[in-house]
C-alpha cells in the first residue's frame, strides 16, 4: 500500500485537505453558537479568500521576467501550422529543451508533434482550462436551478453567463453561488446538529448542492493555485476536478487534460520548473497569471489596437500599455454601471448589493434545504417558469414554420391549380378544333 502510485485523476488526499480548509474558514467566519442559535454576517467573499490565503505560502517570488516576443507564424488552424510553429519556436530561442503554453485547442494539436520531438514540451494553458471548469460547472447544474440563482444575485444576461462571454463577470457570479451555498450548508448542519455526512444520506437536495460546493472548491482552489502561484494547489485541484470534463460532454479537454496531467506527473523535471514557477507576476507583488492568461491580457487585442506610434524605448512602452488597460478598465466599469451590471462593477455601493444578494440567497437555500417540499420553493418556480416560456417560443417557433410551410404549399397549389384550368381550356380550344 505504501508503494502504490498517487491517483491522476479524482480526490486526492491534497485536494480533500484542501476542503477541509475551506470548510473550517466558512466555519470560523460564520461562528455559530449553538446556545443561542446566532452567527456573525459581516463577511463576504473577500473576506473567505483573505481567510483561505493564511493557509498557504504565497509562491515564486521572482522579479518580473524577461519578456521576447518572437516572429509569428501562420494560423494555428491545423496541425501542420502548429507544427511548423513549435520547429521556429526551436530554431528561435536555440536551447536544449523548450516549453511551450498554449491553449487547449493548440495544445491538442500539439501532442502528436512532442511524441515524436522530446526536446519540446507543451503545458495547457492553466487560465484558459479554468474558464473551461467554469463551463463545465454550469453545463452540469444548469438543470439544478444554478440559472435561478444568478438572477437572484442580480445577474441580468443569462446568455452570456451560460456561455462564459466573460471571465470576470462568469466567475464572479458562480464564486457568488459558491459562497451562498457554503453559508446555508453550514449554518442547516449546525442547526440540525447532525453530522454532514447523516445529512447528505437524508437530503438529496442537500447532497446536489454539497457537490456542487465541493466541485466549486475545487475550482475555486485551482484559480487560487494561478493568483497566488502555487503549484500543488493548482494542480491537484486540476487532478481532482478532471473526472468532471467527460460528464459535462468536454471530449477535447478530457483529452488533453489528461496528457497534461500525465506528462507533468511522470516528468520531474517539467513538475519541479512548474513549482518553482507555476505563474508569472508581471504587475503587483503576490498577484500572479497563468501565462496564457498574461498573453491574452497584456499581449493582445486591445494594447495592440491603441498603440499606434511605436514607443522610443521600454519605459515609454510600458506607460502606454498601463495606460490603455486602465482606459479600458475604466470603459468596462462605466459600461457596467450604465447598464446596471451589478457582479462586475467594484464600486463600494454594488460590493455591499453583492454582499446583500449573497446572504439572501443563503437564506432561500436554507428554506430550500428545510422544506418538505423543495420543488415547488420559488427558486425552482423560477425554472418552471423559465421552461414554460422556452416551450411557449419554441411553439410558437414551431407554429410560425408550419405557417410559412403552408403558405408555400398553398401558393404552389394554386399556381399549379392555374395551369391546370389553363391546359383544360386549351385542351377544349383543341378538341373544337378537331370537331
Amino acid at each position: 500500500a505504501q508503494n502504490q502510485q498517487p491517483l491522476l485523476f479524482g480526490q486526492n488526499s491534497y485536494s480533500e485537505q484542501t476542503l477541509n480548509i475551506f470548510n473550517s474558514v466558512f466555519e470560523k467566519l460564520l461562528a455559530f453558537d449553538e446556545n443561542t442559535f446566532t452567527y456573525q454576517s459581516n463577511f463576504d467573499g473577500y473576506d473567505i479568500r483573505n481567510q483561505i490565503m493564511t493557509y498557504y505560502k504565497i509562491g515564486c517570488d521572482f522579479p518580473p521576467p524577461n519578456i521576447i516576443i518572437l516572429d509569428a507564424g501562420d494560423p494555428p488552424s491545423n496541425d501542420l501550422a502548429v507544427h511548423e510553429c513549435l520547429k521556429m519556436y526551436q530554431n528561435e530561442i536555440d536551447s536544449e529543451y523548450i516549453n511551450v503554453v498554449a491553449d487547449e485547442a493548440i495544445f491538442r494539436r500539439s501532442i502528436s508533434y512532442c511524441k515524436k520531438n522530446e526536446k519540446t514540451k507543451m503545458i495547457l494553458g492553466q487560465w484558459h482550462t479554468n474558464k473551461d471548469m467554469m463551463s463545465t460547472l454550469i453545463t452540469i447544474f444548469s438543470g439544478y436551478g444554478i440559472f435561478n440563482m444568478a438572477g437572484i444575485l442580480g445577474v441580468q444576461f443569462l446568455d452570456k453567463l451560460e456561455k462564459c462571454v466573460d471571465f470576470r463577470a462568469t466567475s464572479r457570479v458562480l464564486e457568488l453561488i459558491w459562497v451562498s451555498v457554503g453559508i446555508a450548508i453550514n449554518l442547516y448542519v449546525k442547526r440540525k446538529k447532525e453530522t454532514l455526512n447523516n445529512i447528505l444520506k437524508e437530503n438529496n437536495i442537500i447532497k446536489v448542492w454539497y457537490l456542487y460546493f465541493q466541485w466549486a472548491s475545487y475550482w475555486r482552489a485551482h484559480w487560487f493555485g494561478i493568483r497566488w502561484g502555487v503549484f500543488d494547489l493548482q494542480h491537484e485541484s486540476l487532478k481532482a476536478f478532471s473526472p468532471l470534463f467527460p460528464i459535462a460532454g468536454k471530449s477535447n479537454y478530457a483529452r488533453s487534460v489528461t496528457y497534461h496531467l500525465y506528462c507533468v506527473e511522470n516528468n520531474p523535471q517539467l513538475r519541479a520548473m512548474l513549482r518553482t514557477a507555476p505563474s508569472v507576476n508581471l504587475t503587483n507583488p503576490g498577484h500572479f497569471f497563468a501565462y496564457d492568461e498574461a498573453l491574452e491580457t497584456f499581449g493582445v487585442k486591445f494594447v495592440k489596437q491603441n498603440i499606434t506610434r511605436i514607443p522610443t524605448d521600454k519605459e515609454e512602452l510600458k506607460l502606454r500599455i498601463r495606460a490603455t488597460q486602465l482606459e479600458k478598465d475604466r470603459t468596462d466599469m462605466l459600461l457596467c454601471d450604465y447598464i446596471g451590471d451589478n457582479v462586475k462593477s467594484s464600486q463600494q455601493r454594488n460590493v455591499q448589493s453583492r454582499k446583500n444578494k449573497v446572504w439572501e440567497l443563503a437564506h432561500l437555500l436554507i428554506d430550500v434545504f428545510e422544506s418538505l417540499d423543495p420543488f415547488n420553493h420559488p427558486i425552482f418556480e423560477m425554472r418552471k417558469e423559465k421552461k414554460e416560456e422556452e416551450r411557449e417560443e419554441k411553439r410558437k417557433e414551431k407554429e410560425n414554420k408550419r405557417g410559412k410551410g403552408r403558405g408555400r404549399g398553398r401558393g404552389r397549389d394554386r399556381g399549379r391549380g392555374r395551369g391546370k384550368r389553363r391546359g383544360r381550356g386549351k385542351d377544349r380550344g383543341s378538341g373544337s378544333e378537331k370537331e
